[in-house]
């Protein structure tokens, strides 16, 4: 089956050897995989829901996590200002009685203190608290940013896991969080009676009185006596104070004003005195279950005790705080691997990196319980950044560039492309010695090239220099971006632009250290509305250490970002992780995903952003020299507001579709969607997915990713040879129905993982324009997922599988045919569902400028939907096209495999009424089970009637299917051909060719890369010729793997060739070769046909034989290819030439070759593949020249262009 569709993969059509492979074959496009999800699982039960190659084969960075364990770091407030000792009653301070037990004290390095001071106001009162200005200021979140703040949902520490620690008790809250045997105090209760003293102090406290022997001193600086006095007091610990003057400012910043030290400006809140109705809170706190009208959050007072005990165990103090952002953000996963080293301000290098996974992020959660440990009482900022530096320096093979950090004895080669980064946390400006670096902001660095003469030499400028100052956190930053960390390697690190994490983007592509520094609770003089006077050098940093931090940020290429509470702290450290994972993908973070369509004067091509799963589909201009020009439309702008888009759902009944709107669906969707909302989110409402009270993910394109679904073009496709079909009525106006088609409107067609199959005008006032998209019944219960807010590590495919178009006689008769034109789809990975839509008059189903379809109308265009729930338990995951004809019995039908993950388990070919979706037979292999039935090839006679289809399975057999009998279907049977060597597994259609001495060659190649368990299989593949002997009565046996005749390989720099050797059709029944070229090449894609010569296209999912992964590459695209042109009798050498010199000719300076290693990954697509037609349509091997292919129409031998897409192939 063909259609007038084309493929288009190079401007110039023609691959030279060194660029690509083969003169007669056009180069392959990119097409992504799909990777396992991001957490993996024991037992698959679905295919993997996200693309496997991208990003996974990049070169994992390095990071390195520096912590600030300055004495500082201990304090129960902040911003610095706040005294500590108004915390309750002792030296060091605290929240609690309790807090400093002789064990709590030696435990954070301090000296236990017997003598107290207690500063109260005039008097206690019924808050437990003395009523005191000093006393609310470090009680209120507006002014002691660590404070307990309501408006947070506070988290136990995660786990390595990502599990969370156990939630504490409000009766016995343990004083060190993560310490088995912690002490614990009760947060219960009000009016705590404790003992507190005095001893002789200064005055210097403001706005306080000191209680000495149980009496006031009225005197502010009156000296108590020397001897010691003891009292008692009633205590209230579970409390906290509203600034209302900046309740609902977050960014407010303490400055001691006269309204703080206004008592009447605090609001007190009791817990204890929390009424049974609870208390009104923010709609962050989502740990509160009762959601209020408004979006607001009706607290429980045992709600609100719970969060409280939560902050007070987890997050009291900034070391503490620090410690549990730092716990989820590393429990997090991003869209990278990396490397992971840390260290202190007093151990400045730690832990060196190593891969982050098992053990080793065992052990930084270790590191992290036990940071509240003795603190130091210094800052050395300079010295630790520099220790790290000069870490990266290190050119051993157990140093962070080698591909086994730690392990002396891998010699693999050190990645070029590696990136290097630090993370350096801290809550203050640096003190101690001043570094000098040779290459400081202030001078002309080196120059540095790459590969090929590029060159970069640093000279100073805004806003990254600072003049007449130098020493600084700035300079230690720059010097290690600009100086070549590894000079013995390549320059070839990937380079990035500014974002809205780094103002400056990172253009180095030497060897270096990005630096980003976090300040919690410091802020210096500078602000962000003073940045483009830094640009403009109008401000200068100058020389006060608060500015350095950020600077540091700035000349280090990397960003700065100020916290002051745990949530903010989870966002900035949370931000530069997913800057790092950004930064670390595939330049420029958009991969082509379903490569070019040609239709007409058109090229359509797709692409999508990994994370954040937006996908773009666009229209380019096409010239007569096949160049592609310029971008004619891009369908994210013509996708109408979402109000008006003619968006359909099918509901699983008679009834088939309705309109995706909240009002025309059943309750039982109704109930599957949750509301309203969500609905018009789906259908490109944003309003609820920006903002604060977001409650959506947001998008920055409605399309979804397009990753696996191909283009296809409804228009004037080319004639499947039904001209003198007379096995139906209207057989004879066949032809004329194909000549109408090109007089209709032109609609292209692609699924995205959106959940919806899009319809776009191809051309006139509405091209670009989305006029149609149809959703599937069967991905009803997936479509909140697309909503959620962590949806960017939680991908799923939805409409993600084949598109194909054929046409039929379905008795469905309009004044000018009975023919019709059908479109088959499937959901591939995203579901088990497959649909049929008559596409044959747009006006029936687009919605244009000049025509609005009936919902009778788009009803009848959508034929049917098949799920197993109406196809049965044998149906699994339809991942390759679905193939239609007509067979002996009468029946215009669809015929596919059964896929993977079936309930079932086994294999099975389907055969469905083209008409109304019927089964009309399910065809059995065996009964083995974990299996499933792949690409589906249909043989076919000179009438064009289906005889029979060959398919593989996921064991490795090649399956015969006898479709012959026009008696009854119930005739129809299976016959097994052949089992490859281990039973590796067949996922791709095979190619037939008519054998000389009668029956079939049946060619294939084993590979599956669809699993997550796919990445770490070692296993190796082969390609196959085997000769199915069908023509003999009765029937042979399968032919087994000693049958064939063993080819292997040869290597010549880029090309391969094979051994020599001769076939004997007498005893022998095929050829194999295995593909052992590399670990890790699988045959993923359906063979291509050029006269008597085969083409496969392998794909190198390059493999760690230490881990079982896939291996790091420097290649952008993560995976490298063969393009192999065998003889399809043999397996040996072809009757083609490779263009080996590079000089545009084929003549006889060229070489006769099997295999070229390329980059590309993908299937080569070449021109007519007849198939088993009639015997004259076999092509002839010619030499064509300029991207044209031989081929043969009619017996007479021409060139044609090489453009097909019936060899269009998905890769999942």
């Amino acid at each position: 089956m063909k259609n007038s569709n084309r493929i288009l993969s190079s401007a110039q059509m023609r691959i030279k050897a060194g660029k690509a492979a083969l003169a007669l074959l056009v180069s392959a496009q990119m097409i992504t995989m799909p990777v396992a999800s991001y957490a993996q699982a024991v037992v698959a039960t679905e295919p993997a829901q996200a693309p496997l190659i991208v990003s996974r084969t990049m070169a994992s960075p390095n990071i390195m996590l520096s912590f600030d364990t300055s004495t500082s770091m201990v304090a129960l407030s902040m911003p610095d200002g706040l005294s500590s000792a108004y915390a309750t009653s002792q030296t060091q301070g605290s929240f609690h009685p309790d807090d400093y037990s002789t064990t709590y004290a030696s435990y954070r390095g301090y000296v236990p203190v017997t003598t107290y001071v207690y500063v109260g106001g005039d008097g206690l009162d019924d808050n437990g608290v003395p009523n005191n200005i000093a006393n609310m200021r470090m009680r209120s979140p507006q002014i002691n940013k660590i404070y307990y703040n309501p408006t947070i949902a506070y988290k136990p520490w995660a786990r390595a896991d990502g599990s969370l620690m156990a939630t504490p008790s409000p009766e016995a809250a343990p004083i060190l969080a993560g310490t088995a045997g912690s002490p614990t105090v009760n947060l219960r209760g009000k009016n705590i009676e404790y003992k507190f003293g005095a001893r002789n102090v200064t005055g210097g406290i403001p706005f306080a009185r000191y209680y000495c022997r149980g009496s006031t001193d009225t005197t502010y600086n009156d000296v108590c006596n020397s001897t010691y006095g003891t009292g008692t007091f009633k205590f209230t610990p579970a409390v906290y104070y509203i600034y209302t003057p900046a309740e609902n400012n977050p960014d407010y910043v303490s400055s001691n004003t006269t309204a703080e030290r206004t008592l009447s400006n605090y609001r007190v809140v009791i817990l204890e005195d929390i009424p049974a109705s609870g208390i009104t809170q923010a709609s962050t706190r989502t740990d509160c279950a009762r959601e209020n009208a408004d979006g607001t959050r009706q607290c429980t007072k045992e709600e609100e005790f719970q969060n409280f005990t939560n902050w007070y165990v987890f997050y009291r103090g900034r070391v503490r705080t620090a410690i549990g952002a730092m716990t989820h953000v590393f429990a997090k996963d991003y869209d990278m691997k990396y490397r992971l080293g840390w260290g202190t301000f007093t151990s400045y290098v730690a832990q060196q990196v190593r891969l982050y996974e098992g053990t080793h992020r065992t052990a930084l959660y270790t590191w992290l319980y036990g940071l509240e440990q003795g603190m130091n009482t210094n800052t050395p900022t300079l010295q630790a950044l520099n220790a790290i530096g000069t870490y990266y320096t290190d050119r051993s093979d157990g140093g962070p560039w080698s591909a086994e950090p730690g392990n002396v004895n891998n010699k693999t080669e050190h990645l070029a492309c590696r990136k290097s980064f630090t993370i350096l946390m801290t809550d203050g400006g640096w003190n101690g010695a001043r570094i000098y670096p040779t290459y400081g902001v202030n001078v002309n660095g080196p120059t540095h090239s790459k590969p090929d003469g590029t060159t970069y030499a640093y000279t100073p400028e805004y806003p990254y220099q600072n003049p007449n100052v130098t020493g600084m956190l700035a300079d230690v930053a720059h010097y290690y971006w600009v100086t070549d960390l590894r000079p013995d390697l390549e320059n070839m690190v990937p380079t990035s632009g500014p974002s809205s994490v780094s103002r400056t983007g990172d253009p180095a592509f030497w060897q270096h250290m990005v630096t980003h520094t976090v300040g919690y609770g410091t802020s210096g003089s500078l602000k962000d509305s003073d940045w483009d006077a830094l640009v403009a050098g109008t401000t200068k940093w100058g020389a006060a250490v608060a500015n350095d931090n950020w600077h540091a940020g700035v000349t280090g290429r990397g960003s700065y970002s100020s916290a002051n509470n745990v949530d903010n702290l989870i966002t900035s450290l949370g931000t530069v992780m997913e800057s790092i994972s950004v930064t670390n993908q595939p330049a420029p973070h958009v991969v082509l995903a379903s490569g070019y369509l040609t239709a007409g004067n058109q090229v359509y091509g797709s692409t999508y952003v990994t994370g954040q799963w937006t996908g773009e589909f666009s229209a380019y201009a096409l010239g007569n020299n096949g160049s592609v020009g310029a971008e004619v439309w891009k369908a994210s702008n013509g996708i109408p507001a979402y109000a008006d888009r003619n968006i359909w759902i099918g509901t699983g009944s008679a009834n088939k579709v309705v309109e995706f709107k909240w009002g025309a669906l059943s309750p039982s969707m109704q109930t599957a969607l949750s509301n309203e909302n969500l609905v018009n989110y789906l259908r490109g409402d944003s309003s609820k997915a920006t903002g604060g009270a977001a409650i959506y993910r947001e998008r920055s394109s409605v399309l979804g990713d397009i990753v696996n679904s191909n283009p296809l073009v409804v228009k004037d496709a080319t004639s499947l040879g039904y001209g003198s079909f007379s096995h139906t009525s209207g057989g004879s106006v066949y032809s004329e129905y194909h000549s109408n088609k090109a007089n209709r409107a032109g609609m292209v067609f692609i699924g995205a993982n959106d959940g919806m199959l899009h319809a776009f005008a191809t051309d006139g006032v509405d091209a670009g324009k989305e006029v149609f998209a149809f959703i599937p019944n069967a991905l009803l219960s997936k479509l909140p997922n697309l909503a959620s807010l962590y949806y960017e590590k939680n991908h799923q495919y939805y409409v993600d599988g084949y598109l194909t178009l054929t046409d039929a006689n379905l008795n469905k008769c309009n004044a000018v045919s009975c023919w019709r034109n059908i479109l088959l789809g499937s959901a591939g990975a995203g579901g088990k569902t497959i649909f049929a839509l008559d596409v044959t008059d747009p006006n029936a189903y687009a919605k244009t400028s000049t025509n609005t379809p009936s919902t009778g109308s788009i009803r009848n265009t959508v034929l049917w939907e098949l799920t197993p729930d109406t196809a049965g338990s044998e149906m699994g995951y339809v991942m390759q096209s679905i193939q239609a004809g007509y067979t002996k019995t009468g029946d215009w039908v669809a015929v596919f495999g059964n896929g993977p993950y079936s309930d079932s388990g086994q294999a099975y070919l389907y055969v469905v009424n083209l008409k109304n979706g019927d089964i009309i037979q399910k065809i059995a292999t065996d009964s083995t089970i974990g299996n499933g039935l792949m690409g589906v090839t249909l043989v076919k006679d000179s009438s064009q009637i289906i005889i029979g289809a060959y398919a593989g399975d996921l064991k490795g057999r090649i399956w015969y299917f006898d479709l012959s009998s026009q008696i009854s279907a119930s005739n129809w049977g299976s016959r097994k051909v052949f089992t490859t060597q281990n039973n590796r597994p067949i996922t791709q259609a095979p190619a037939l060719y008519p054998h000389p001495n009668g029956g079939r060659m049946v060619l294939f190649g084993t590979g599956k890369f669809y699993d997550t368990a796919d990445t770490g299989d070692t296993g190796t593949d082969a390609i196959y010729g085997v000769w199915d002997r069908s023509h003999l009565t009765p029937k042979p046996a399968a032919v087994t793997y000693s049958d064939l005749l063993h080819r292997t390989w040869t290597q010549s720099g880029q090309y391969f060739t094979v051994t020599d050797a001769t076939i004997n059709w007498s005893t022998q029944r095929g050829w194999d070769l295995p593909l052992t070229m590399e670990n890790g090449q699988r045959s993923l894609y359906t063979p291509q046909l050029i006269g008597t010569d085969v083409v496969f296209d392998t794909t190198l999912t390059t493999m760690n034989t230490d881990t079982g992964s896939l291996a790091e590459s420097c290649d952008v695209g993560g995976v490298k290819g063969i393009t192999i042109v065998a003889n399809l009798f043999s397996g040996g050498l072809p009757s083609l030439k490779w263009d080996t010199n590079g000089d545009g000719v084929i003549d006889d300076q060229d070489g006769y070759y099997i295999g070229y290693r390329t980059n590309t990954s993908g299937p080569s697509y070449i021109g007519y593949n007849p198939g088993l037609g009639s015997s004259g349509n076999d092509p002839l091997a010619i030499a064509c020249e300029n991207g044209y292919v031989g081929a043969s129409v009619g017996g007479v031998a021409s060139c044609k262009r090489a453009f097909d897409t019936s060899t269009w192939t998905q890769m999942f």
